[in-house]
């Protein structure tokens, strides 16, 4: 009797067992996505930071009186006797660590333009190359090869100059496709309800590789010379790769933790299952050629935005410091704080910004990318031009306008980079590929404008430079609300139109 109870009651509690399991296996597998774009935009964050930890090297290669050299030649250099010039800082006898160089304004400038003129030079071949090998192996190699490049770049610096170019160069090359393999990821494992919080993480690279680098890197090349800076960056950027490698699949069809549910949420109220890197040809008998996408308005609106915007983050985690040590007269390391302020609310405003933009029906998407662009190109436009009218000593107020100028440029992330992602399901890698060409121009004219506009450090200068900056902005903000779009364009049918 006992047998036939427990024989039924096994049949009644099975059904229930099966939902429970299933509910918990759904559960984790709606994580897959998360952790895919988290450890997507951490790599490029860390990429990304392999370029700006020259912020905090230059600091301290180039910090002579911290040389072992300094006590036998600094009196003479400072009473004009000797020029600094003329002695071997890069003594080979001297520890690396030790070895110091006299880097000039150019040189300066040379060593971040080389970085972003090898970005600008690979956009299209590293578009080339994910469409041969997919984004996943592209990733991986050009991670890999940037922390061997780290590991060599302190060797690289006090054997000569124009090496140390060249191996910048090469460092650009492996950060010239960001926005290809973040529309990559958003085309192939997003929701599209979930649009926005998605691309809050992938685009928060910038800030995150800015916030976590500058400081973190000044601290141990402090504690342990400027060559573990890149020693440091090397390891870091080889296990992210590895996290990458275990969490990235090219399809979520062949990810071993993605299951039917997950795959039918991601693929809800798209053309197909998944968008492919090579684009949805779905609702198109032609597919469009380059010329096509690149003549649409809408396109080339995206990349004005780009540039004013990218110009903008140049100087917040470049040249902020410069500006609040030489104008504000702020201590280094308070000035360093003070400059990841506003990187930090870049990051949380795009988080919320986006959470809130997928979760408003009643406003169509055209009118939150316009809202959202002018809340970040005008806001920061604001603060510029009002920043250039306050004297600088009124350093509280100069630095708390300029604070908030900055922070605004994070509402951004629902502005052009949302823009670009909805017109371009046709060619989304070519439409990212254009906007990223155009990033990497921003930062490359960046790393001469503001030092050309600002040549003897002075106030007066500076405001020049804000006002110019502020104009920019405005332009920018301007034909991208008359020309943006938030709809999937036919570009042969949009350039049809155009033509005739």
């Amino acid at each position: 009797m006992n047998e036939v109870v427990q024989v039924k009651w096994d049949k009644v509690k099975a059904p229930f067992e099966t939902d429970v399991e299933s509910d918990n296996i759904s559960e984790n597998t709606e994580m897959i996505p998360f952790d895919t774009s988290v450890s997507g935009s951490v790599l490029l964050a860390s990429m990304l930071g392999n370029i700006i930890c020259w912020n905090a090297a230059l600091i301290k290669v180039g910090e002579l009186e911290s040389s072992p050299l300094w006590p036998i030649y600094g009196s003479a250099i400072l009473n004009g006797s000797v020029n600094k010039a003329d002695v071997d800082w890069t003594d080979s006898r001297l520890p690396l660590s030790d070895r110091r160089i006299a880097f000039t304004s150019l040189q300066i400038s040379l060593i971040f333009a080389a970085s972003f003129a090898g970005a600008g030079f690979f956009v299209l071949p590293a578009t080339w190359i994910m469409r041969a090998l997919g984004t996943r192996r592209t990733e991986i190699i050009l991670a890999v090869a940037t922390a061997a490049l780290a590991a060599l770049t302190p060797l690289a610096t006090m054997t000569d100059f124009w090496l140390l170019l060249v191996v910048r160069f090469i460092q650009g090359m492996c950060i010239s496709n960001p926005y290809p393999v973040i529309s990559v990821i958003i085309s192939t494992w997003t929701a599209a309800n979930e649009n926005g919080i998605f691309l809050a993480i992938l685009t928060g690279y910038v800030q995150l590789s800015a916030v976590f680098t500058t400081p973190f890197c000044i601290y141990i090349s402090h504690q342990f010379g400027w060559p573990s800076i890149f020693y440091f960056q090397a390891i870091y950027i080889m296990f992210l790769t590895i996290i990458w490698t275990l969490a990235y699949r090219d399809d979520p069809e062949t990810h071993p933790l993605v299951g039917e549910h997950e795959l039918n949420k991601i693929s809800a109220n798209k053309h197909n299952r998944t968008v492919s890197i090579h684009g949805d040809q779905s609702n198109t008998a032609v597919e469009p050629t380059n010329l096509q996408v690149i003549r649409t308005p809408a396109v080339w609106v995206c990349c004005v935005a780009a540039f004013a915007y990218i110009t903008s983050i140049q100087f917040s985690i470049t040249f902020t410091v410069m500006y609040y040590v030489w104008i504000l007269k702020y201590p280094i390391l308070t000035a360093g704080l003070i400059s990841s302020i506003p990187l930090l609310s870049q990051y949380l405003i795009q988080f919320v910004t986006n959470i809130c933009s997928d979760r408003i029906r009643f406003v169509t998407e055209h009118t939150k990318i316009r809202v959202c662009c002018t809340l970040a190109l005008s806001g920061c436009a604001t603060g510029f031009i009002v920043t250039s009218f306050i004297d600088p000593q009124y350093r509280i107020l100069s630095t708390t306008v300029t604070v908030i100028g900055l922070s605004c440029l994070g509402f951004n992330s629902d502005g052009f980079p949302k823009s670009a992602v909805l017109i371009g399901p046709q060619k989304p890698v070519l439409v990212m590929s254009c906007v990223q060409a155009i990033l990497t121009l921003g930062l490359f004219c960046g790393s001469f404008i503001v030092p050309g506009l600002t040549p003897d450090r002075t106030a007066e200068q500076y405001h020049v430079f804000f006002r110019v900056y502020g104009g920019l902005l405005i332009i920018a903000n301007v034909l991208f609300v008359v020309f943006c779009k938030a709809k999937v364009i036919d570009f042969t049918q949009n350039f049809k139109k155009s033509v005739c």
